[in-house]
């Protein structure tokens, strides 16, 4: 069971592989139902999973880093393409 908290659009869990609190991902198992798995290994979680906030993540070690686009801004080129810059979890 996941614990939850206002605005919380991620989820911590320990991985005993990696011996750490880690951000984890959601996949879908064999049998199709929802599983956490470890940003980092890819282990299995199950237990001791809380969902966190933005402001939350540097508490577990992780930030938000926000990706640049490909271009300079009205340069033309591939900067041209519209895509903008968007927050990604770093660690």
């Amino acid at each position: 069971m996941v614990k939850t908290t206002n605005q919380a659009p991620f989820t911590v869990g320990h991985c005993a592989i990696c011996g750490t609190r880690v951000l984890t991902y959601v996949d879908l198992n064999d049998d199709g139902m929802l599983v956490h798995g470890c940003l980092r290994c890819g282990a299995a979680l199950h237990d001791d999973l809380q969902s966190v906030s933005q402001d939350q993540l540097a508490e577990h070690g992780y930030e938000i880093a926000v990706a640049s686009s490909c271009g300079s801004g009205g340069s033309g080129g591939c900067g041209s393409c519209g895509v903008k810059s968007a927050p990604v979890a770093t660690h």
